[in-house]
C-alpha cells in the first residue's frame, strides 16, 4: 500500500517507490518514471540480468567498480550530468539509486540535468 507522499512507477511487473517530495507534476518536482526506466534497462544490459526489482543491490546481482562507471556513462547519456557515480555507491538499492538521481535532477533543474 502506498503511503500519501509516494507514487509508483512500473519497471517490469514491479514498482518503484518515490521519495518525499518527488511526484509527477508541480513545480520543482520530477517524474521518476524516464529515469527508472533507463535506470532499470542500464542495470539489465550493464550487469546481464533479465529483470530488476525495486529492492535489488547492484553490488549484490553482480555490479562492481568497472561496471558502475559503465553504468554511470550510459545514464549521463540518457539522463544528463545529474547522475554521479558516488551516487552508486551510497544508495546501491534500485529504488534509492533512482529517488537519489530524481532527487538531484528536481534540485539542479531538469533544463541543467540534461532533460
Amino acid at each position: 500500500m502506498l503511503r500519501k507522499h509516494e507514487m509508483s512507477t512500473p519497471v517490469g511487473n514491479r514498482h518503484i517507490f518515490a521519495p518525499p517530495g518527488v511526484g509527477m507534476t508541480g513545480p520543482g518536482q520530477v517524474d521518476v518514471g524516464p529515469i527508472s526506466d533507463a535506470v532499470s534497462r542500464a542495470w539489465q544490459d550493464v550487469i546481464g540480468v533479465p529483470v530488476v526489482h525495486p529492492d535489488d543491490d547492484f553490488f549484490v546481482l553482480g555490479g562492481h567498480s568497472v561496471l558502475a562507471a559503465r553504468m554511470i556513462a550510459r545514464l549521463r547519456r540518457a539522463i544528463g550530468p545529474a547522475v554521479e557515480l558516488q551516487m552508486i555507491y551510497d544508495s546501491p538499492q534500485l529504488s534509492e539509486f533512482v529517488g537519489a538521481i530524481a532527487a538531484r535532477v528536481s534540485e539542479i533543474g531538469p533544463a541543467q540535468a540534461g532533460r
